[in-house]
């Protein structure tokens, strides 16, 4: 488990009313493509900024949507996958501001109070050693369509672990030893090239019948980051005692509890309201070679991946049509723990 309780870090799961029978990446209704947090992660007691983006058929649209949150039941502390059967709205609007109330982490940290419910001293103490997710939840509607997903936002300690209890400084992943939060920000995606098929291909406004063109998409390497996650055992941990942790030796500590480096590798995700895919999902593994060795960074092992970023569009010979001859496509980058960039553009295409 690497530096979150609960789920994928970043993740987005949603959906509206597309053909059950299209491709993933087909954009045939109105639906949620991504939702995206500033700062991707928080201290306990402050704010991110929550941003959905939607897409149509008919392109990029704003809606003004619900947003709702989560909370936890004491079986769901380390669910992977946790339910939502009590909705609390946050409010209404674009997107905007929504605060992270204290709560789950040991009440040795000070601040306000938070509703903890009947979480042991244990489980607040591995929330602020993993963090935990708060889930946000987005739904909206467009022309009579409904779209809704949610986003986990990984909530971390209002302060360093140490200053709680100096035993669990050494695992702190959050904060470095002045107090200073680690740096992991949203990554910075340029553009998108559309280009012709071929080595040295050219790049191209319009895309003819039976013609196939790459995708490229085109990204801010220093916005990648390198990071440290914590991975725990929990075997024969007693998870509903209070003092479970807090009276472990420091030996025991170091072994159930590992700092590990890692490196963010960036993923895209493509959709696209017309013409056909080679893939809805690709991904850069070359930046552990090209962006984190020049960096002096060791990333760990990386599965080889003959894949690039890019991906393959073509349209049809025949049959299918646009409206106004243009395809609305986006993609969607994620760094792999919560960072999100989204990028919308459009390709013309014969008649």
């Amino acid at each position: 488990m690497a530096g979150a309780l609960l789920g994928l870090l970043g993740a987005v799961l949603g959906g509206g009313c597309d053909d059950p029978f299209a491709p993933a990446y087909a954009v045939t209704d109105f639906r949620l493509l991504a939702v995206v947090a500033t700062p991707t992660q928080v201290p306990s007691g402050t704010d991110a900024v929550i941003t959905p983006v939607w897409g149509a058929p008919d392109g990029v649209v704003e809606v003004d949507a619900t947003f709702w949150t989560c909370p936890l039941r004491r079986d769901e502390v380390l669910d992977m996958d946790p339910t939502c059967e009590d909705r609390v709205t946050l409010g209404e609007g674009p997107g905007g501001p929504v605060a992270f109330a204290p709560g789950l982490f040991p009440e040795s940290f000070g601040g306000p109070e938070g509703d903890r419910g009947p979480y042991s001293t244990t489980e607040r103490w591995l929330a602020a050693m993993l963090g935990h997710n708060a889930i946000v939840g987005v739904s909206g509607k467009y022309q009579g369509m409904y779209a809704d997903g949610f986003k986990r936002v990984t909530v971390m300690p209002p302060a360093r672990l140490a200053t709680a209890d100096e035993s669990f400084g050494p695992f702190d992943v959050w904060r470095d030893e002045g107090g200073q939060l680690r740096p992991n920000a949203n990554p910075v995606l340029t553009a998108v090239e559309v280009r012709e098929d071929k080595v040295g291909g050219e790049a191209v406004t319009t895309v003819g019948r039976g013609q196939t063109v790459r995708f490229i998409p085109r990204y801010d390497p220093d916005s990648l980051e390198s990071y440290e996650t914590l991975v725990a055992d929990f075997s024969g941990l007693n998870l509903r005692s209070d003092d479970a942790l807090t009276t472990m030796p420091d030996a025991e500590k170091a072994q159930r509890f590992v700092v590990e480096a890692q490196c963010e590798i960036p993923t895209f995700q493509w959709y696209v309201t017309g013409g056909i895919l080679r893939r809805e999902l690709t991904r850069d593994v070359h930046v552990v070679t090209q962006v984190y060795a020049p960096r002096g960074v060791t990333c760990p092992e990386v599965p080889p991946d003959a894949l690039t970023p890019g991906v393959l569009f073509t349209w049809p010979e025949e049959g299918e049509a646009v409206v106004d001859d243009v395809v609305h496509a986006w993609v969607v980058m994620r760094d792999g723990r919560g960072g999100t960039a989204v990028r919308a553009f459009d390709i013309g295409v014969a008649p």
